[in-house]
């Protein structure tokens, strides 16, 4: 199999220029990678524990803890005590939080719009399961 072949190659190159594209727009909204993620998340699933999202992306605690603290010196996100548990935090978006997220999520939608016009559907089907097989292979 030849380099251009390889899956973790082509997976790693597409990941670069997609992150490069991200990295352009989130800019803009003076944002990093890292808090576009967890911008999405949050707009996307609602207020959640600190430990569901670091369940969720696999961050070090002190990596998420400063890109939490840096979202809540935006004005982006709250941590709110958790009336279950009051041990805990939830985390959640403030409005402009929530602006943000949808603008995150819209720069993504661009994206998947014109991978899908590109592809059929049985081809993102296959490569679905490639991703699933990348992931379970390095677990």
């Amino acid at each position: 199999m030849n380099g251009e072949q390889k899956v973790t190659r082509a997976v790693e190159r597409a990941n670069q220029r997609v992150r490069r594209y991200l990295a352009r727009h989130l800019d803009e909204l003076d944002i990093t990678e890292i808090e576009a993620h967890l911008l999405a998340r949050l707009g996307s699933r609602g207020p959640s524990t600190v430990a569901a999202v670091q369940d969720a992306f696999g961050l070090r605690g002190s990596t998420l803890t400063n890109a939490l603290d840096r979202l809540e010196r935006k004005g982006l996100l709250e941590r709110q005590i958790h009336q279950a548990d009051r041990r805990t935090y939830l985390l959640a978006l403030t409005e402009r939080g929530v602006a943000a997220a949808r603008q995150v999520v819209e720069m993504v939608d661009v994206i998947e719009t014109r991978v899908a016009g590109i592809v059929s559907a049985d081809q993102l089907r296959a490569f679905h399961a490639v991703v699933a097989a990348l992931e379970e292979s390095v677990e």
